[in-house]
């Protein structure tokens, strides 16, 4: 039985040792091509979840990667989070329940999977779907598009943003890559098409688009009544004279409304409902420490906007914890019944509990006397698996794939450090790793993201 085949059909969690932070792509790619749903990897902060979801697109091409990030702005604050963020967790949400034939991995944070999301019933419920010939006013699309939490300006640049230009629309929808352009004849949509953000220039056109929300925070007629109701509940009929409610009231959007989501809505779900039954869970060990650390900052921030709640008009009335974010029992239950795995950098030895990957022995020397670097003490042997469809059987290896992590960190450091850079020494891996690795044909890229360098310099740093 291979080790990936062992971790699927595990019965209770087990460790992954062995799997350093370099390593994590290489090791939930292939967990996620053998998945019989789909692998979800939880990290511990938002630029390790960049980090492995940028380089399971690059090295495992053929993977439907979804990240999930949490809200950028603390708990309790007075801020919303960036319309941006709000707009790729939506569509990440929306994307978990499409169909697809691809294999795929969901990559979020311990921020992110502690706190309440909308429910899948309520992402349904609130596209549209936008395709030439119909008709729909000016002023309604106008009023659909605010209560899809989309802000209006002079350009739409950035994600959740939406101009009028005459007969065009311009926004920057949900989900896509590109801005979207709606030209209309009168109230018929004559045409969709694709624009750059920078250029404002048309780049191609679309037959149709599902239009998702840009807000998590909706603001429509029931969810209004719902918040209205719900607040003066909570709080007592004084705090209709709060700025939130008044504003909320008359159908405006407010900076920082996002936490009282549960007051908008019927009820939320956490990401684990997002989820099929099948799916593998894995998370970074130095996730369930900061899991504990996140629920203590939540605690604190909501007594300091307790100990003040009240005291003045317009003062922050903050929910009960347990209404956004998860409580430590529940989280910890949710964990337990999940079967959630434990990715550990550290080596262990192998039992019944514990599955050695083996990358940690990379991180030593490896030399053999000669100035050039060597196979030896990389911890790699057996038959290298092999790319796309297939996954990896027998002894786990990716000789292929880790010196081509060699060579996007010569390439980074290239880009960071212009001092550091010697052509004759890039030139000489790139030779090296064809003519001794089997390492043939292989599309190398050079990468500028210093966090993307510092991710992977953990396991190839000592081949360079």
């Amino acid at each position: 039985m291979s080790d990936l085949t062992r971790i699927h059909t595990a019965k209770t969690p087990l460790t992954l040792s062995g799997v350093t932070r370099g390593a994590q792509p290489l090791v939930l790619a292939d967990l996620a091509r053998a998945a019989k749903g789909r692998a979800v990897f939880i990290t511990d902060n938002a630029a390790a979840m960049t980090s492995v979801a940028e380089a399971a697109r690059f090295f495992a091409p053929e993977l439907d990667v979804i990240d999930f990030p949490a809200w950028d702005c603390l708990p309790y604050d007075r801020s919303s989070p960036a319309l941006s963020i709000s707009a790729r967790r939506l569509s990440a949400l929306h994307r978990l329940q499409a169909k697809t034939d691809r294999p795929q991995l969901l990559v979020t944070t311990i921020n992110a999977l502690l706190q309440r999301v909308v429910t899948a019933f309520r992402i349904r419920e609130s596209v549209r779907l936008l395709k030439p010939g119909m008709e729909i006013g000016r002023e309604s699309l106008i009023a659909l598009l605010r209560r899809q939490g989309y802000m209006r300006s002079d350009t739409a640049v950035d994600a959740g943003e939406f101009a009028v230009r005459g007969s065009i629309f311009d926004l920057v929808p949900s989900g896509l890559d590109a801005g979207l352009r709606l030209d209309f004849f009168g109230d018929e949509l004559e045409t969709l098409r694709l624009f750059d953000p920078n250029t404002q220039r048309s780049t191609g056109s679309v037959d149709e688009h599902l239009l998702l929300p840009a807000g998590e925070a909706l603001l429509d007629e029931e969810s209004i009544k719902r918040f209205r109701s719900r607040y003066r509940e909570q709080f007592g009929a004084r705090a209709t004279e709060d700025p939130l409610y008044q504003a909320i009231s008359d159908g405006r959007r407010l900076a920082g409304m996002e936490h009282w989501l549960p007051l908008f809505e019927e009820r939320l779900s956490t990401l684990f409902d997002h989820l099929a039954s099948g799916d593998l869970i894995v998370t970074d060990s130095a996730a369930l420490t900061g899991a504990d650390e996140r629920l203590c900052d939540i605690a604190d921030y909501h007594k300091a906007r307790k100990d003040t709640a009240g005291q003045a008009a317009g003062s922050y009335r903050p929910l009960e914890p347990d209404a956004l974010y998860l409580g430590d029992d529940e989280f910890r239950s949710l964990i337990k019944d999940w079967r959630v795995h434990r990715a550990d950098p550290f080596s262990q030895p192998e039992s019944d509990k514990v599955v050695d990957f083996g990358f940690a022995n990379a991180i030593g020397p490896v030399t053999n006397g000669d100035a050039n670097p060597t196979l030896t003490g990389l911890g790699v042997s057996g038959t290298p698996g092999k790319r796309g469809d297939e996954v990896l059987e027998g002894t786990y290896s990716r000789k292929t794939d880790i010196f081509a992590l060699g060579i996007t960190i010569f390439q980074v450091f290239v880009v960071q450090d212009q001092d550091t850079y010697n052509q004759t020494n890039y030139d000489d891996l790139v030779t090296f790793m064809k003519d001794k690795c089997d390492v043939e044909d292989y599309e190398f890229r050079k990468a500028n993201d210093l966090i993307f360098c510092k991710f992977f310099s953990e396991l190839v740093m000592k081949m360079v």
